[in-house]
């Protein structure tokens, strides 16, 4: 046990706050996975714990101890909103850290979980006993309520992790097969960044009143807008009925969603975004209709007035492009501009190299072509770097012949407010698609260049029926920069989510490891 008080070494700050019972106390709980190797205070690699608090009136207080101390912190100011940061240090680095989200002191004892874990890998879930913190299995729980893939991920105005929907299981032959009626799942659930582990809002495996979408759905999208204190969850399939015209809303108040608007015309696999100077409005751009066609609309969300518009349409019809706002417009990118099948039934997919640049202004959508991509890319990724002036594009398939798919390795990148579009030097280390990239927080990795560093996860091999991968690497993404590997998932995934948390951790779950297999429950949670 890690000690802080009492006896030993500890922080204690008497503060003049008017009245000294006015204080609280935190009960530092670390929490990690005991796989061997992940353990994040192995004392052959740590040798003492810096613990910080952030968010006092009197600034940042923090201390070290030696292992085997309580952690604990006295005297805190009730009403503060602060943070713990928990870190393993030896050999003159940090080898291990843990992160809270920002919380408010009560008066008395605070208990606080803080899921710790090594920096630059990914490590597995908390391993908890009850012999050992007794009510965390009454508060968390370190499985998802279902396996998913396709599923969507998003970071809530406290903080929290919303997950939504998605497909329990993936076609062994065709990963991309239109969804059949009762495929979509309904379920939704939270995971709290601080403890690293999901919470125990419904122990049940089914759909109760809360926590469960109207409509059960995958391949859609979900935003979050802060502003308005809401999360929509827009278009998905499988779409049987008019009910999924239906807009979903999400309130933290009370974890229900509900039918809250409905577009012109239904739709999935679509690209979206929340504009640039107007977070409120939301632009949904092509995506495959009810009978499989292909769309070329283009619809605006307001999510502040309560209204769906349709605004404009692309030059050619595209299912699954990526969308990002930045420049002062909405660059809708590649995608597939044929899916479908012949009239003897053979699949045929082609990828699109098409960039448009949507502006929108007063209820108009104006379309404009821009250079295209170095190549064809669908089921890539697109990334808004930190300098918010160029969007990185990795990965993806560039050719396809029925159900045998060519991938890429490449990486474009793409200008905001020009037409230029520039084949980086470096490639990733395996071409992939399916996969994700996350960009990470300023610092991460000990780097601070004005680009930042993105997370590539997981994805697809090229081929026919591939397996996943389980490989990771993290891109300096200049023009000139380099691609490192990262040690491996602890799962093969494709499919999957990685969301960035406000700790600064990366949040991996669900997708298809291939031939039809998934993951399973778990989850695992890259630390940079």
């Amino acid at each position: 046990m890690f000690k802080f008080g009492h006896s030993s070494i500890f922080i204690f700050w008497l503060l003049v706050v008017g009245c000294q019972w006015d204080v609280g106390t935190l009960e530092i709980r670390t929490v990690y996975s005991a796989v061997e190797g992940e353990k994040p205070f192995d004392p052959d690699q740590v040798d003492r714990i810096r613990v910080r608090v952030e968010g006092l009136g009197s600034g940042p207080r923090e201390a070290e101890v030696a292992l085997g101390e309580v952690l604990r912190v006295d005297a805190v100011p009730v009403g503060e909103t602060v943070r713990v940061v928990i870190e393993g240090l030896g050999n003159f680095r940090t080898v291990s850290r843990g992160v809270t989200l920002p919380f408010e002191v009560q008066e008395g004892s605070n208990s606080v979980f803080v899921f710790t874990s090594q920096v630059g890998t990914s490590s597995e879930p908390p391993n908890v006993t009850s012999s050992k913190y007794p009510d965390w299995q009454e508060r968390y729980r370190i499985s998802m309520r279902s396996s998913r893939a396709f599923h969507q991920a998003t970071v809530l105005e406290d903080g929290l992790v919303l997950v939504s929907g998605g497909v329990e299981e993936m076609d062994a032959a065709d990963y991309l097969l239109r969804l059949s009626p009762g495929q979509g799942l309904r379920l939704a659930e939270r995971f709290d960044p601080s403890a690293g582990a999901f919470l125990l809002d419904d122990p049940g495996d089914g759909c109760s009143a809360r926590l469960c979408l109207a409509s059960g759905r995958a391949h859609h999208q979900m935003v979050a807008l802060p502003s308005l204190s809401v999360v929509l969850v827009v278009g998905g399939e499988p779409m049987a009925s008019d009910a999924d015209l239906s807009i979903e809303s999400y309130a933290s108040s009370t974890m229900r969603f509900q039918a809250a608007l409905a577009l012109n015309t239904p739709r999935s696999r679509h690209a979206m975004t929340a504009l640039e100077e107007n977070p409120h409005l939301l632009l949904v751009a092509g995506g495959l209709g009810r009978t499989g066609e292909l769309l070329d609309s283009v619809e605006l969300i307001d999510a502040e007035q309560g209204s769906v518009a349709e605004v404009g349409q692309l030059a050619v019809p595209r299912v699954g492009a990526m969308a990002v706002a930045c420049g002062g417009a909405v660059l809708v990118m590649g995608g597939w501009e044929a899916f479908g099948t012949d009239g003897e039934g053979t699949v045929v997919r082609s990828p699109s190299d098409r960039i448009e640049r949507v502006i929108v202004d007063h209820g108009v959508a104006s379309v404009q072509a821009r250079n295209p991509l170095t190549m064809p890319r669908a089921e890539a990724t697109a990334t808004l770097l930190a300098d918010g002036k160029h969007v990185l594009i990795c990965g993806g398939v560039v050719a396809a012949e029925g159900l045998d798919v060519e991938a890429t390795a490449s990486c474009d990148r793409v200008a905001c407010s020009s037409d230029e579009v520039i084949a980086t030097d470096f490639e990733m280390r395996s071409p992939r698609w399916a996969h994700r990239a996350t960009l990470l927080p300023e610092g991460a990795e000990g780097f601070s260049g004005p680009e930042g560093l993105v997370l590539v996860t997981g994805g697809f091999y090229p081929g026919l029926s591939p397996a996943a991968y389980r490989s990771a690497e993290v891109i300096n993404p200049a023009k000139d920069g380099s691609s490192r590997s990262r040690p491996s998932l602890k799962r093969a995934r494709a499919g999957h989510s990685a969301t960035l948390m406000p700790n600064g951790m990366v949040l991996i779950l669900g997708g298809g490891s291939g031939l039809g297999d998934m993951p399973g429950l778990d989850y695992e949670i890259y630390n940079p």
